[in-house]
Formats: structure tokens, sequence, C-alpha cells
């Protein structure tokens, strides 16, 4: 991904050094967060599943709840903690923070894991940790850079960025108010709590009635709207961005478990990396970049105020 024509050589030297701290900071953050659910009653609890099921009641249920098709979900619910855990919440900052932390539950885990959508996910840190350096870099001000990650879920992206990153200040708004709680508190064992703010609060709203940021983060929001809601959307949360401010874009694509996430109740409006290149465009955005991440399935693209 093009970050830049005058990025010279001596800074490439620190992203190469970035991205071994990347890795780093990805595991301590993970690791604190899997003492923190630990602490916390467990998994099952973390993620509100209720004591396991027997496979049979697994299945049951679920030919009770959709027909025929509940052999095959009902199957992987048993099979798999990610299964269970889309099938729960039917939302993306669960679904998500499992993937993140890579722990594998059960057989059909390490299938659904290694799957192009899972990778997608977690591909997406280094083009977005690699961008913040790029603005880092170009930042002038005195105070620290301001970021604002919408729907950012438990701030797992928030807290790397922290710790990559010294003058920073970030804020993560998600409408989820037991996902924002978890996250504060891992945001304290993780040492950052006084560099980052929670907001249960719905993304346009909080963009109203706030100062803008220096870059603002939208990982997935897009990807359950039509294409002319994402370029309203986009239109309307410009004002959350100074003059010359960057905003980061991330929608997926088309993969091969399209058909059994729609089962599973998650349906996203796929986005190819065009559509994603015209949406911010056409919402008046420029110098607009986008790239797909080596599983084919995630855009992610930056653009500029």
């Amino acid at each position: 991904m093009k970050l830049g024509s005058e990025i010279h050589k001596q800074y490439r030297v620190v992203v190469e050094t970035m991205k071994h701290a990347e890795k780093e900071l990805i595991e301590k953050v993970s690791n604190q967060t899997k003492a923190f659910i630990e602490e916390s009653g467990g998994w099952r609890a973390f993620y509100d599943l209720g004591e396991r099921k027997r496979f049979f009641k697994h299945i049951s249920k679920e030919l009770k709840d959709i027909g025929p098709l509940g052999v095959l979900t009902g199957s992987l619910q048993a099979f798999s903690g990610l299964a269970e855990v889309i099938k729960k919440h039917t939302n993306n900052a669960y679904f998500l923070h499992y993937v993140y932390l890579g722990v594998r539950r059960g057989i059909a885990d390490h299938v659904l894991m290694n799957a192009s959508a899972s990778r997608g996910a977690l591909n997406r840190f280094s083009y977005i940790f690699e961008i913040v350096g790029d603005e880092i870099h170009n930042f002038n001000a005195t105070r620290p850079l301001r970021i604002i990650n919408l729907g950012g879920g438990f701030g797992f992206l928030d807290n790397v960025i922290l710790g990559l990153y010294k003058n920073v200040q970030t804020t993560v708004v998600d409408i989820n108010t037991d996902v924002i709680q978890k996250g504060k508190a891992i945001s304290e064992l993780n040492g950052v709590c006084d560099r980052i703010a929670f907001h249960d609060e719905d993304a346009r709203k909080y963009i109203e009635e706030n100062d803008p940021c220096d870059v603002l983060i939208t990982m997935g929001i897009i990807d359950y709207m039509e294409i002319h809601e994402s370029i309203e959307f986009l239109k309307g949360i410009r004002r959350g961005i100074v003059d010359d401010g960057t905003i980061i874009v991330t929608a997926v694509g088309p993969h091969i478990f399209n058909k059994l996430a729609r089962i599973f109740g998650l349906a996203p409006i796929y986005k190819t990396k065009n559509d994603v290149d015209e949406i911010l465009k056409s919402a008046g955005y420029r110098d607009v970049e986008a790239v797909l991440e080596p599983s084919g399935t995630s855009t992610i693209a930056r653009g500029r105020k």
C-alpha cells in the first residue's frame, strides 16, 4: 500500500522495526485479555454463552428455531466456540474479538478461524498500524495525535496502537454497553487507560456532539450498509475530522463462507476494493488509497478530508 511518496529510507527502517513491535504488542494485549477473561469466570461467561450444551441439545434447538439447516448450525456450535459466539450475538465486536485472541475451542474452530474472512480481519491490523505511523510521522502539532475509533468494540486495536505510539490519545465509540465496560477493564490491565476513552454511543451522535479528531477509524461499519447508505454515512462523519485529517475505512468482500455467515445471522453487504474506493470519493474524500490484504477478503482504505 502506498503511504505517501515522500517517505524516506530512514522512515522505512522505522516501519520495519515497528512490524516486530506490533507482533509483541498484539501478543501482550492478547495475554492480558485472556487473563481478564479467566478472572471474570472464563470465556463462556465473558462471551455470555451460558452453560455448555450437549451436541443433541444444540441440534434440537436449532432445528426448532430455523428448521433443517439447524443440523448444520447446531453441529458447528457443538464443535466451535466461534460459532457459538456468532450465533449468540450476531455482533462483530464479539466475533472479531474471539478471532483476534486466536484461542481455538473445538475442532471446527480450526477451520473457521483459518478461513479467509477470519485471516482478513487480522491482516487489517498491519495496514492500519502503518497508516497511523505515517500520520504520526507527518504530525507537527505539540499536542497528542487524536484518534477516534467508531464501532471499536473492546478497544483491542487501540490498545496496540497506544503501545506502539506514545504521543497518541484514542477514543473508542460503540453502542454495546457490555462491550464498552469490558474494554475499559482490559485497557486498565494494559496500562493505557489514561490515554483511551470509551463511549457507549451511536457513532453519528458522537461525531455530532464532540470535537473533531486527526484520524477517524471505521472498521467494518459500512459492512452492513448499502453503497448509497455508506456514502451518506461517510459524508456525515466528515465533520468529525480536522481539515486535512485522515479517515481509515475497512470493508469485507466476498469469501467462501458467505452463505454460512448468512445462515448464522451475519448478513454483511459485501464490497469490493473498487466499491470502497468509489464510496470514499463519492463521500467527498480526496487522496483515496485502497488495498486488499493478502487473504483477498478485506479492503483497507485511507482518505483525506
